[in-house]
């Protein structure tokens, strides 16, 4: 069998940290196959420093791996930076057959040159954490973003065993300890100010900062800035000279680090000393989000301000200003902790420590080079279709659970494609955004005759058609007479169904014509395997799954002012007979009795497409009237923002979807973002929620009794909600949009020549 060869290019040698993270990187890909062949290299005039053989002595993992002169790969990871933003990465010059990039990008904007770099010339790219990747998808980016976290070296597990520890001169029991290159994105200046503000010289306590030369490093003058006769005892330490070790030692002899950044790639140095059971202290923002969390670290708010100071010159970007007050807060409690606290506070601390340090064990390289060949399989079998013009018809930037379900799959590959359009209704009524450029509204709910779709694709010489189906488009019977049109035009047709049969329909049994599409794919096993009873050409593909960002639960609260509610129950979903609110009411009444301050807050927006659901919602506000309901039940009937719907499920304790199975559904858009919200969701045992299992709580139907008494269930059982979270997260990370839109390449790579 012949090797699979990869090079990742860019810095290996020093300990510059794009540097450590490709010798790791490689290093991790090579124990971990003997298929593959793994090679080192950068062009001289574009590595921090181009060692000698004998300088390779010092790192003997990679001598061997590294390549001098170019060489042409199955794969390339480039991972360096251009010398200055207005340059390109050079991007189309990568030696090898798939291109891939890896990334940690601590701005939340990319350069638009980049971004079209990336669209023009790369197959997908790694990023170091969801931040980053979110970062690349809102401005621009459109092949697949697929995380590969940045781990630990191997050199910090080393020091963990060891009793080494970094001799620090000083008096003070407690030492606080910051270790950055001293950037104002770094935070030095939030840290000092806090740190001179909260104590004095009679506190038992020291600050080391270790940070690194350079024009930006302000530390010094900043320290005589805001020093005073009474001030703390501050030790700088600039230097360049630390090693691996050294730098795990000054961790281990320090008893709290604080890392009030404005922004991370990822955030090694805080995954390390949470590693060494240091409590940390840190900004709630970016990179280090992928890890911490509100039960192993003290996480600041913070408020996004345009990054006027940042090193990185990009124009409208914004940067956490983390809330000096709250570090002031958290620097103190930690001192007194560790000081003088009570048995009680010393174990809640020793808590978090230890959640840490459980978190910090699964970043390994091993993982993350597991991770990088996943997406090295996928999108190696996947054909090219750079000479592909390709369409998806669906609802487009309205309210409907397809729209996000669209734009989720296919913005991760547009740029995949020679033409990429999204074919729209243009009565749509409830729009939440402007249309992109290649959004071409050709269609009317209802449609009948189809004649501007298929006047467009004869124009376009579109040879790829997904239709993403909804009886709420057009009937089946007129999706049978499109799809014998389109046979006609010798297109390669795909249909999602994204909803199969009800009492008032059947699309299997209307749409004889299904038998001319390439692939059918549903999204849960009982609408498969009744599909593929008729046809041979079924796919199986589950909906896929969105991520939140990670809120404080109780801030939130705060500034929505629902701190004196408990418990706080939700549902989300388009307002109709089949969500079960009226159910959840009357649970609400009976839970009342035990909770005099339950709140139920029904995100159900009226859709002005449903007729129905504005005399629905007339009689649940009547129901909320008779029933003495108005302090403890809110019903929001408005289209909310998607990042007002995230605030508000992540404001809330339990997450109720009562749904009853009349409306044929396939699978659920709202479930999929209650599992976001890292609250617990109860559900009914219905087709719609077929996937889910230890990701949610099962109620046998949607009477207020079960309500009830699952409601109770949770509220009492915190491991059940511990188990129901973790299981949610895992189920979030297989099921992401960029693995589905994988998958989705790998279908279309079946048939498309």
């Amino acid at each position: 069998m012949t090797k699979k060869t990869i090079q990742i290019v860019g810095p290996y040698f020093t300990n510059y940290s794009l540097a450590k993270v490709n010798r790791n990187l490689a290093i991790a890909l090579d124990k971990l196959n003997e298929d593959l062949s793994v090679f080192l290299y950068c062009d001289k005039d574009k590595i921090d420093w181009l060692p000698t053989e004998s300088e390779l002595d010092k790192i003997p993992q990679i001598k061997y791996l590294v390549k001098f002169e170019p060489v042409h790969t199955d794969i390339a990871i480039y991972n360096n930076f251009p010398k200055s933003m207005t340059n390109l990465h050079g991007l189309k010059d990568l030696n090898a057959e798939v291109k891939l990039m890896y990334t940690a990008w601590e701005d939340n904007t990319y350069p638009e040159l980049w971004v079209n770099e990336i669209n023009e010339n790369l197959n997908a790219v790694m990023v170091a954490s969801k931040f980053v990747k979110e970062t690349l998808l809102n401005s621009g980016v459109k092949v697949p973003i697929y995380v590969v976290s940045n781990a630990l070296d191997e050199s910090i597990i080393e020091v963990l065993q060891s009793n080494d520890k970094y001799e620090i001169k000083t008096r003070k029991e407690f030492k606080f300890l910051h270790i950055s290159t001293a950037k104002q994105r770094k935070g030095v200046d939030v840290l000092l100010k806090s740190y001179f503000e909260e104590f004095t010289d009679k506190d038992n306590c020291t600050l080391v900062i270790k940070s690194f030369p350079g024009p930006d490093n302000i530390v010094d003058q900043l320290i005589q800035e805001l020093k005073t006769e009474n001030s703390p005892e501050v030790i700088h330490i600039n230097s360049a000279d630390f090693t691996d070790e050294q730098i795990g030692e000054l961790n281990k002899s320090c008893n709290c680090v604080v890392y009030p950044t404005r922004g991370e790639g990822f955030g090694l140095p805080i995954l390390e000393a949470m590693h060494l059971g240091i409590p940390v202290i840190t900004t709630g923002y970016s990179g280090q989000m992928d890890f911490c969390n509100y039960e192993n670290s003290f996480l600041l708010d913070y408020k996004l301000e345009i990054s006027t100071k940042n090193e990185i010159v990009n124009l409208n970007s914004y940067w956490a200003e983390p809330d000096v007050n709250q570090l002031k807060k958290y620097m103190r409690e930690v001192y007194t902790t560790v000081t003088e606290g009570s048995k009680e506070s010393k174990d809640a601390l020793d808590e978090r420590i230890n959640n840490a340090r459980k978190t910090s064990e699964s970043f390994t390289w091993k993982i993350s080079a597991k991770k990088t060949l996943d997406l090295i399989n996928k999108i190696s079998s996947v054909k090219s279709f750079k000479d592909v013009n390709a369409a998806v018809l669906t609802f487009v930037n309205d309210q409907t659970g397809i729209n996000f379900y669209s734009k989720g799959i296919f913005a991760n590959i547009e740029s995949l494609f020679a033409k990429f359009f999204y074919l729209a209704n243009s009565d749509v009524a409830d729009r939440i955004q402007k249309d992109e450029k290649n959004v071409v509204r050709n269609w009317e709910t209802g449609e009948s005759s189809f004649e501007k779709i298929i006047e467009f694709l004869k124009r376009e010489n579109i040879t790829l058609l997904h239709i993403q189906y909804h009886p709420g488009a057009f009937s089946p019977e007129n999706l049978n007479f499109f799809l014998e049109k389109l046979n006609e035009l010798n297109i390669k047709v795909y249909v999602t169904l994204h909803s199969v049969r009800s009492t008032n329909f059947d699309i299997v049994k209307s749409c004889k014509n299904l038998k001319y599409c390439e692939k059918i794919i549903l999204h849960n096993q009982a609408d498969y395997e009744y599909a593929h009873s008729v046809y041979d050409n079924c796919l199986l593909m589950r909906i896929p799954r969105t991520e939140f960002k990670m809120r404080n639960k109780e801030s939130i609260r705060n500034v929505l002012g629902l701190t004196q509610y408990y418990p706080i129950i939700s549902t989300h979903g388009l307002l109709n007979t089949n969500k079960g609110v009226e159910n959840i009411i009357d649970a609400i009444k009976i839970l009342k009795e035990k909770y005099p301050n339950i709140l139920f807050l029904a995100l159900s927006a009226v859709s002005p497409n449903n007729i129905l659901a504005g005399s629905l919602y007339e009689s649940l506000i009547n129901k909320i009237s008779n029933e003495n309901l108005q302090d403890n039940v809110l019903i929001v009937k408005d289209f909310l923002d998607k990042n007002i719907i995230e605030i508000l499920l992540e404001s809330v304790d339990i997450n109720v979807l009562a749904y009853i199975d009349t409306a044929g559904e396939s699978a659920s858009a709202a479930v999929e973002k209650t599992l976001a919200s890292m609250n617990p969701t109860i559900v009914t045992d219905i087709k719609a929620f077929e996937e889910l299992n230890k990701e949610v709580l099962k109620i046998s139907d949607n009477s207020p009794q079960s309500i009830v008494s699952a409601v109770h269930h949770l509220l009492n059982d915190k491991n059940l909600v511990r188990e129901i979270v973790n299981a949610a997260l895992l189920n979030i990370e297989e099921s992401s949009y960029v693995n589905r839109a994988l998958d989705t390449l790998a279908f279309y790579s079946e048939s498309v020549i």
